[in-house]
């Protein structure tokens, strides 16, 4: 996979003259993950081979947007929500605060 991993990273510096490390292994487990690619091993020699689908049914099993694999919410209301935050503005005391009346009342 070096050779593949040089080829991008020559690739992209051609591109956007930038300098990037690729890592074939984590490129193939994701396309691997997605249903795109498959590894065929030669039983003569050893070697390994890569073949991908063609690309109208390749284009059948992606998701519908790519941040269906990559985003932790869950719907599109969430965002409107604030649920797609990694941090909340909660304060400390206002935690505790809630955490007295939660401990008192219950949860309703």
């Amino acid at each position: 996979m070096n050779a593949l991993e040089k080829q991008v990273e020559d690739w992209v510096h051609e591109s956007v003259k930038k300098r990037i490390e690729f890592n074939a292994q984590e490129a193939v487990a994701f396309l691997e993950s997605l249903g795109l690619l498959q590894r065929h091993a030669s039983a003569s020699d050893g070697t390994e081979t890569l073949s991908v689908l063609h690309l109208n049914a390749a284009l059948r099993n992606l998701p519908v947007s790519l941040q269906m694999l990559t985003a932790p919410r869950q719907e599109e209301a969430d965002i409107i929500e604030g649920y797609d935050k990694d941090y909340y503005d909660e304060k400390e005391e206002k935690y505790r605060e809630t955490e007295k009346t939660r401990k008192r009342f219950g949860w309703f």
